[in-house]
């Protein structure tokens, strides 16, 4: 199996929002280079400024033609499951089946809940039933559904999406629900920022996991999400990350810590780096840079050039 590479495009904005045209040349360079995917993130109303991330992806399928179009991940509890069917049906319809839909429970953002009266604890159970909803209406056929939050009577939506039975599902997340809920529901799994040695033990949950359930782990595609800066050293790297996510979330990160969940440093070190989460399993990466809008264009080059073109020389096909 191949390995895939994405990048984050919309997400939170801490130096401030860069200019409209950010997005298209970003997404257009992208493809361009060949990263595989690119993904938008997701709030209501958070620390940063950030944008809708489903009507980001729409604006970066209208951007480009080939390149994968992922959000890890949507807040699944905020919105009605049917609105969500017919959002991301009419995406995959008008990008050609492009997409790939992550979904999580979110929660490290009480203002997300309160600002669309949903209440905090209710948000693992409505996302799953959510994603039991967004399946079958993808379908086709008309859905009558009864839960505890959700409840449809002879339901369909038209046009159904291109890929069929619909996009994959991709579940955020490494708390016990969020692990059981992908080898449930889950097409794909896009873990949370963690160590290898934390990702292995929660991929070996999921394995295991799936198995009992009488599904194979090979259905499930292995994602992760991991903070990047490639630069002259290892503190320097790591310096930048710290920055960066002091920054998105508003409180300090140790910049020694950070080494253990994000990709930092110098090309050689990067490309070690990548190799440790390839041994346990990743399969696609989604990257987050931390240059600044206006360096954007110039840390995206690097990333392609100075690491993945070594790491795909050095490992033309993984297994």
């Amino acid at each position: 199996m191949s390995v895939c590479f994405g990048l984050v495009v919309s997400g939170q904005n801490p130096e401030g929002m860069p200019s409209y045209d950010f997005y298209r040349k970003t997404a257009i360079q992208a493809e361009k280079l060949g990263f595989d995917s690119i993904w938008s993130t997701d709030h209501i109303s958070f620390v940063n400024p950030i944008l809708e991330g489903l009507i980001a992806l729409a604006h970066l399928s209208g951007c480009t033609q080939r390149i994968k179009l992922g959000i890890g991940v949507l807040l699944l509890p905020l919105r009605h499951p049917t609105i969500v069917a017919k959002q991301f049906a009419s995406l995959d319809f008008l990008s050609g089946g492009r997409t790939i839909l992550g979904v999580g429970v979110g929660g490290e953002g009480k203002k997300d809940f309160e600002a669309v009266e949903i209440p905090l604890n209710q948000r693992g159970g409505r996302t799953n039933e959510a994603i039991k909803i967004v399946r079958e209406l993808w379908k086709g056929a008309p859905v009558t559904f009864s839960g505890s939050f959700y409840k449809l009577e002879n339901i369909s939506i038209d046009p159904p999406p291109i890929q069929t039975p619909g996009p994959p599902i991709w579940v955020g997340g490494r708390s016990p629900a969020a692990l059981r809920r992908t080898y449930m529901l889950g097409d794909g799994w896009l873990a949370y920022p963690s160590s290898s040695k934390r990702v292995r033990k929660d991929w070996d949950v999921i394995r295991r996991g799936a198995e009992s359930a009488g599904r194979s782990a090979e259905e499930i595609t292995f994602g992760q999400t991991l903070t990047i800066a490639v630069t002259d050293s290892l503190k320097k790297g790591r310096e930048q990350v710290a920055r960066h996510l002091s920054a998105r979330y508003k409180r300090p990160y140790d910049a020694q810590k950070v080494s253990e969940f994000s990709i930092a440093g110098p090309p050689e070190a990067c490309v070690e780096q990548l190799n440790s989460y390839i041994k346990i399993g990743v399969r696609h990466f989604v990257f987050i840079p931390t240059a600044p809008p206006s360096q954007m264009n110039d840390e995206i080059g690097r990333i392609h050039s100075e690491v993945l073109q070594p790491f795909l020389k050095i490992n033309d096909r993984i297994e």
